[in-house]
Formats: C-alpha cells, structure tokens, sequence
C-alpha cells in the first residue's frame, strides 16, 4: 500500500487556477508535517489509497464537495465541513470531477511527544482527544475557517511569534474539532453564550457593541466577557472581529472595492476598516483582494 515517505507528497492535482502545498521541509510548526491549498479547475480527480505514518491528516472543504474512502466506505465531505483521517489508516479520493471554484485545505499533524507549541502534557492530552473522535465529518464555522488560512500564511516563517501565531491557529481548530465531538450534555457552553454566538452572526453588517450584545442575551457586560473568553477561548470582541474580516475576505472575493466591503460591514471609514483587516490578517484589503484569482 502507498505510503507518503517523509517529506514527499503526490503531485495528483495539476489541473489548478492556484495551488500552495508546504512538506515538513518547509513548515516551522512544530509537529506539523504538511499543509495546502489548492483551488481546482474543472477536473477529474483520482487519489489511489495510500496512508501517512504516524500522522492525522484532516481536509477543509472551503468551497465544493468532494467523495473520500476509507476501508472500503465512502464519504461524501461539502463545502464547510472537514474530514478527519486517523494515523497509518488506509484512505484515498474516488474518481470523480471538480468543478471551478472547488477550494480545500489539508494538513497533517505528527503524533510525536511535543506539537504545536504546547507543553508535552498539552500535546498528548490532544492527541488523546483527536484519537478519539468518533465521526468522520465535522462542520466548521467562520471562525475556523479564517485559523486555517491563518495557519496556512504563517506555516513556514522564520519570525519565531509568526511560527507560535500559526501553531495557535492550528490549536485553535483542532480544539474546535475536538469541542464539536463532545456530547451536547457534556459541553460547557451555556444557552446564553450560545445566544451570543447567533447574535454576532446575524448582526456582521452591523458594528454592534458588546454592551448590545450582552443586553440581548441578559448577561451584564463583566459576565459576558467572563462566560465567552471560558467557554469558547477568546474574547467575545476578538471573536467578533474575526467574524467580521473573514466576511469581508468573502466580500473582496467576491468582487467588492474596499470602500464597498467597509460601507456593508458598517466600518466607520474605509481607512479604519483597512487598519482592523492589516491587523487580523498581517496584508491589507487592497492586497488581499489583488491576490485574488
């Protein structure tokens, strides 16, 4: 059975508008072994079983749909959901045509004693987690979906905080992975905060406060602070703001100018809006949206 050796990756995917793809001879991040991106052309795609030793390897379908086997049973993962591939398991890709626009991130993490900047008992408690997730396909919000690209721009820096920023954003998302196994009763997230969650989501049109949003959930302004950097890992306001950028990604992509995507996110100027996009995503809009095929 095919085995990708260390440091060696098929080159299955020639038919694409873009393609990034970093082995472990590039990537700074400790514990993790590669990670791409590719957005495909209209293509008939092929991947013969195969396995990675040692290594889970999870794929984020940005945008499309695409049809993976493992031992025998086939999984169709769309767009928006991230398929998870346990160490030394057999898998592959069907055939099957992609069609323009089909966007996917991979990587794959080393099982080793240390990985992504945490402590040796950190790494092995998630590990032990992400080995026992028992589902093959997650969903993944708006949130996880800018840490991957995140992860995937800072992957492979030589500036030690840049290579602790991607380690963060890849903890992030498989924290996230292993959160969304947990049983509902067992989770820690209060309807409140839940409620909180929802409210940004509907309101990223508007430049809501956090004295709005904890008036809308009954909480007073502390305890919502308190409640959401516990339960979900980061402030509500720094939450807020991803969700926000990562619209505004949609929006440049989507053809927007910049002045367009900061009048429809509410921003108070474009200027300021380019100021809170440089901050989150280290370019501006103007360069975002000119790297844009």
């Amino acid at each position: 059975m095919p085995l990708y050796p260390d440091g060696e990756m098929w080159d299955i995917h020639e038919n694409s508008h873009q393609r990034k793809l970093y082995t472990c001879h590039d990537v700074t991040v400790e514990g993790l072994h590669a990670i791409g991106w590719q957005w495909f052309k209209q293509t008939k795609l092929y991947i013969p079983p195969h396995h990675h030793k040692q290594c889970f390897e999870f794929h984020y379908v940005q945008e499309g749909r695409i049809t993976f086997r493992v031992d025998g049973k086939s999984y169709t993962v769309n767009s928006g959901q991230v398929f998870v591939n346990f160490p030394d398991e057999t898998h592959g890709a069907d055939h099957q045509e992609l069609f323009v626009g089909h966007k996917m991130f991979w990587f794959d993490l080393k099982v080793q004693k240390q990985i992504l900047g945490l402590s040796d008992q950190a790494s092995q408690v998630l590990l032990h987690r992400l080995g026992q997730l028992n589902q093959r396909i997650y969903s993944a919000d708006e949130v996880m979906n800018a840490a991957i690209e995140e992860a995937l721009r800072y992957s492979c820096s030589s500036d030690e905080y840049h290579q602790q920023y991607a380690a963060n954003q890849l903890a992030y998302f498989l924290h996230q992975l292993v959160q969304k196994n947990i049983p509902s009763q067992e989770k820690k997230m209060s309807a409140e905060v839940r409620q909180a969650l929802d409210y940004m989501q509907n309101h990223l049109h508007r430049n809501i406060t956090l004295n709005e949003i904890a008036v809308a959930v009954g909480y007073s302004l502390p305890t919502l602070k308190l409640k959401f950097k516990k339960e979900i890992g980061i402030s509500p306001a720094g939450y807020f703001v991803s969700l926000r950028i990562n619209r505004a990604k949609q929006l440049l992509q989507q053809g927007y100018s910049v002045t367009e995507t900061a009048n429809a996110l509410d921003f108070s100027t474009p200027n300021y809006f380019a100021t809170v996009f440089h901050r989150v995503t280290n370019m501006t809009p103007s360069a975002y949206k000119k790297k844009q095929p």
